[in-house]
């Protein structure tokens, strides 16, 4: 432990243990070890430092940094809390910020503000450079697609007992791209075996599928809506409901630089399942779908007719998981940063 004074200022310095829940339904739970207990005894722990001030009129704050290793290389999270009580003890603020930063690359944030009834999330993109890419307040479900992000996991080139042929010049389809989804409860969660470009397979994989050409088109970085539909069977999404999204790479179906019928949906170990779609390898996609309920809860802000000030009003909307309703599920972003 280490006390110091600064500025009329106590200030000590404890090293705590950081759980990182398993709960895909709360992504982040924090538990503070040694002298303070408590906290849950579940999922992997890192030692992290906890500060805390206390001021001449008996206030207290505590920040709590803890850094978690991710599963994709170079990519680092450090999640940070930051509480503030009154002299009685009594919780004034609560700022939460979970951070995820490329070596070499950008950073992307999402952070959970708490003064009082009053909490709002939002989230932050810088780029290489530091510079701001893009922020704003989540109200909804988002998606944060970055590509090069991912584990970069391999796929086999075999499925269905079938051998599959890679374009010349290209390598094996790989999950090399990575989602962080955000919620308006602040739930975090990142899928790190993702895949944003068509496949580089040729040849037959299935005895009733039409063979795979490796020629079709890639979505390009952006902003979009998705929705809930299917993918063949079950419950996927459905990009801009299905319509024409810009294209990186010339699509040859249409002999243009857009895709139509983009589905965020499940991949494979064979081969990614794409072909222009946003795929999410098959072991990750029972937790990505845990996030998504039906009657999904959103909220917009109206003026209280009484005090004039601006409050939160939340609403159900109607959508029902695995059919066509139009209703949207999120915003997805699509960033190389």
């Amino acid at each position: 432990m280490l006390l110091i004074q600064q500025d009329c200022m106590a200030i000590r310095q404890i090293p705590v243990l950081w759980f990182g829940s398993t709960n895909p339904n709360n992504a982040i739970e924090y538990g503070v070890g040694g002298n303070s207990g408590g906290g849950p005894t579940t999922g992997p722990s890192t030692l992290g430092v906890a500060t805390v001030a206390t001021n001449p009129d008996g206030s207290r704050s505590m920040t709590i940094t803890s850094t978690i290793p991710t599963e994709s290389p170079g990519v680092t999270k450090e999640v940070s809390l930051l509480m503030n009580f009154d002299a009685e003890g009594n919780l004034l603020s609560r700022f939460e910020t979970t951070t995820y930063k490329k070596k070499d690359g950008g950073t992307v944030s999402i952070s959970t503000i708490t003064i009082g009834n009053y909490s709002d999330v939002y989230y932050t993109e810088t780029d290489a450079d530091g510079s701001l890419v893009r922020d704003g307040a989540i109200r909804g479900i988002l998606l944060i697609g970055l590509r090069g992000w991912g584990s970069g996991l391999e796929t086999t080139g075999i499925t269905n007992g079938k051998t599959l042929t890679v374009v010349e010049g290209e390598k094996k389809d790989s999950y090399d791209d990575m989602i962080i989804l955000a919620n308006l409860y602040g739930d975090i969660a990142a899928f790190h075996n993702v895949n944003f470009e068509s496949t580089n397979y040729m040849g037959k994989y299935s005895d009733t599928k039409a063979a795979l050409t490796g020629k079709y088109g890639d979505i390009a970085d952006g902003f979009y809506t998705f929705q809930y539909g299917y993918h063949g069977d079950y419950a996927a999404f459905w990009v801009e409901n299905n319509n024409a999204v810009p294209s990186m790479i010339l699509n040859p179906n249409r002999n243009d630089f857009f895709l139509t019928g983009v589905h965020i949906h499940k991949g494979g170990d064979g081969w990614s399942f794409s072909q222009g779609c946003i795929t999410i390898h098959q072991n990750d996609w029972g937790r990505f779908m845990s996030y998504f309920k039906e009657n999904q809860e959103t909220y917009s802000y109206a003026k209280n007719k009484e005090t004039g000030k601006l409050e939160k009003v939340y609403y159900k909307g109607n959508n029902k998981i695995g059919k066509r309703n139009d209703q949207m599920a999120g915003n997805l972003i699509i960033s190389t940063i």
